[in-house]
């Protein structure tokens, strides 16, 4: 299994069991969309594939600091996401 399968079912995982319901904008969904885009942008753009990797990751990986607090998610997904990568 790719980085990129691994974050992505770590990301779906996570946003489904800690996400709060009341998050109707920032929830996986808006994740997908992000992640579906951010792979448009690689293939017109035609960036290498280790820049695309890391703008994939990225796109996963973006606001899972909403399962801890709105405040600062930014904060947390960068922690969330660092903590996962050293994992893998």
């Amino acid at each position: 299994m790719s980085i990129i399968q691994k974050a992505e079912s770590y990301v779906v995982a996570q946003l489904n069991e800690k996400l709060p319901q009341a998050y109707l904008y920032h929830n996986l969904s808006h994740t997908r969309r992000v992640v579906k885009y951010v792979k448009q942008l690689i293939e017109v753009e035609k960036i290498g594939s280790n820049d695309a990797r890391i703008l994939e990751l990225a796109a996963w990986f973006h606001d899972m600091g909403f399962i801890k607090s709105n405040d600062n998610h930014e904060n947390y997904s960068v922690e969330i996401a660092k903590t996962f990568l050293q994992k893998e």
